[in-house]
C-alpha cells in the first residue's frame, strides 16, 4: 500500500458558494484525507481590511458539514507551515487563480523543499465571494 495522501487547503469561505464547493470537491479527489483551514475573522481583516460577512464559527461549521472534508480548523497567519508541522500533510492545494503570483511561487518552492506536492485546483469562473459582496453592496 502506498503512502497516505493527506491534503490541505485554506480559505476564508465567506458567503459559501458553488465555487468553494468545487474547490473542496476537486481537492478531495486528489487525496485520501482532506484538512480544510478556515481563516479567522481577525486575520481576514488584517489581510483585506474588511471583516467577513459570515463569522468564523459559522464558516467553520459550514466547512465541517461538507462531506468531502475530513477535518476543518481555524488557523492563524503562516497557516500553511503551522499546519504542515501539526498535520504532516503532503499535498497543498491552491486555487489556480493564484498561480504565478510571487507569494505563491515562493510558497510552492518552499513546500517542494519540504517534500510537499503543490497542486493548483481550477477556479470556478463567474462566481466569487468578492462579486457576491459587491452585488450586495457590502
Amino acid at each position: 500500500m502506498g503512502k497516505v495522501k493527506i491534503g490541505y487547503l485554506g480559505g476564508c469561505w465567506d458567503l459559501f458558494h458553488v465555487g468553494h464547493l468545487n474547490y473542496i470537491r476537486e481537492a478531495k479527489k486528489r487525496c485520501d484525507y482532506l484538512i480544510v483551514d478556515v481563516t479567522p475573522d481577525e486575520i481576514m481583516f488584517k489581510q483585506k481590511n474588511k471583516h467577513p460577512i459570515i463569522g468564523e464559527q459559522n464558516r467553520l461549521e459550514v466547512v465541517r458539514a461538507i462531506k468531502y472534508v475530513d477535518r476543518a480548523e481555524l488557523s492563524g497567519e503562516g497557516r500553511d507551515f503551522e499546519a504542515l508541522e501539526k498535520y504532516g500533510y503532503n499535498i497543498l492545494f491552491i486555487s489556480e487563480d493564484h498561480k504565478g503570483k510571487e507569494y505563491y511561487n515562493n510558497l510552492e518552492k518552499e513546500m517542494k523543499e519540504k517534500g510537499v506536492e503543490v497542486v493548483y485546483i481550477p477556479y470556478t469562473q463567474g462566481i466569487s465571494s468578492t462579486q457576491i459582496r459587491a452585488d450586495l453592496g457590502k
